[in-house]
């Protein structure tokens, strides 16, 4: 291997290190998102039982309760693009390393990757329509 071929793998496993930092950032990211909307949201739920239900007060933070989920819903897609972004950057440097001789994939060992993401976003989708219909049930008085 010459001297040039030696630093392109250096410079490459750089890049394949960093793709998985900023991998794993993004997938840790997304789940802390959710973790403080369900802060935020059983926050507002706690306030909403010392309030009358027919007040000003309480229509506004069902309204925030709301568009929290859905600002949750809004990151958390944006962060599973940004983690698909970061898996075809893995990817792509994964197959520059297999022409100079390979290593093991990280992508194909991490099996939770699907999982993980899928849950996080159906977690997300549901606080979002939750949160919309209580909003808009609570609005109309019939909560």
């Amino acid at each position: 291997m010459s001297s040039s071929d030696e630093i392109r793998v250096q410079i490459l496993l750089v890049q394949y290190e960093k793709a998985i930092q900023l991998y794993q950032h993004e997938d840790s990211l997304n789940w802390q998102k959710i973790n403080h909307t369900l802060i935020v949201n059983g926050c507002i739920l706690a306030a909403l039982q010392f309030v009358d239900q027919t007040t000003l007060i309480f229509r506004i933070l069902a309204a925030t309760a709301s568009v929290a989920a859905v600002i949750l819903l809004i990151t958390i897609r944006n962060g599973y693009r940004y983690v698909e972004l970061h898996k075809a950057a893995i990817d792509r440097v994964e197959q520059e390393l297999a022409k100079c001789g390979g290593l093991p994939t990280f992508i194909a060992s991490d099996k939770k990757l699907g999982h993980r993401l899928r849950t996080s976003t159906a977690i997300s989708i549901f606080l979002a329509l939750l949160s919309l219909a209580w909003a808009f049930i609570s609005w109309k008085g019939v909560f």
